[in-house]
């Protein structure tokens, strides 16, 4: 194989499964290493919690890809009942990931089934959490409280998180 230049190699047969392995030059030496290892690609499910920083109410599920350092998440937290938080700004809990603090502040829209109300969530530092605002066009926005919801007893949010992990 040391004799053949690559275009003299046969195609490998993909999807490539992860397991194969690549030789790389570190450090000035030769080095074999997976191909997972090189594709740093995850994906799985996480449990997501709104929480007032205090009290949290789980049961959301959600679902994750991560490739390098960007994660994109879904969230489904549907028909939960936030009316034994206080009214302290909520927050999306228990994301798969810590933000790396050195972006940041890392956006992420996420969106309110009930009344459709459009919800800004921003991780911040190296957090594993998201602080929600909402706000109409032009307006600074607010903080998203329980009283945000036309019924806090059967509130939901869903939508998707994008942001860089540690």
């Amino acid at each position: 194989m040391a004799d053949l230049k690559i275009s003299q190699l046969s195609s490998a047969t993909t999807p490539l499964a992860g397991t194969e392995v690549v030789p790389i030059v570190q450090s000035g030496s030769t080095k074999k290493v997976a191909v997972s290892d090189i594709m740093n690609t995850q994906t799985g499910t996480w449990t997501a919690t709104v929480t007032d920083g205090t009290t949290s109410v789980s049961g959301g599920t959600g679902w994750y890809i991560r490739v390098g350092k960007l994660v994109v998440c879904g969230i489904s937290f549907y028909d939960k009942d936030l009316s034994g938080l206080s009214s302290s700004g909520l927050k999306v809990g228990g994301l798969p990931f810590a933000n790396n603090g050195t972006y940041g502040n890392s956006s992420a829209i996420v969106c309110t089934l009930l009344l459709n109300t459009p919800v800004a969530a921003i991780v911040g530092g190296s957090n594993t959490y998201a602080d929600m605002y909402s706000g109409s066009s032009g307006a600074n926005l607010n903080a998203v409280t329980k009283a945000s919801f036309a019924d806090a007893a059967h509130a939901s949010v869903q939508g998707t998180i994008i942001y860089y992990c540690a």
